[in-house]
């Protein structure tokens, strides 16, 4: 089934996601959200039935009201180094300086 959401159908999915889970969701999500709203409405999903959702986005407005900034710079010259090690290496630095 495809399902045709609205820009208002999916900020109203936004808003009771965000309301009952307390997490804001990107665009993708809320109107998946607006989807399967639709889709219960129309009893094509049942009370029984198993959905998996990939739930991007949240936590975008906590860290704006948190203003918490994270920045991250890669930059690998391929002349001087072996690229994938230099990726694994930087990567790894980068993932310790987070935590």
């Amino acid at each position: 089934e495809v399902y045709k959401v609205s820009v208002s159908e999916a900020k109203m999915a936004r808003d009771l996601i965000s309301r009952t889970l307390g997490i804001d969701l990107a665009d993708p999500p809320a109107i998946m959200f607006g989807s399967l709203i639709q889709a219960v409405k129309e009893k094509k999903v049942g009370k029984d039935d198993v959905i998996l959702a990939n739930i991007t986005g949240g936590g975008y407005n906590a860290l704006r009201k948190n203003d918490f900034r994270l920045e991250a710079s890669l930059y690998i010259d391929c002349k001087k180094e072996n690229a994938v090690t230099a990726i694994q290496k930087n990567i790894s630095i980068l993932f310790r300086e987070v935590r």
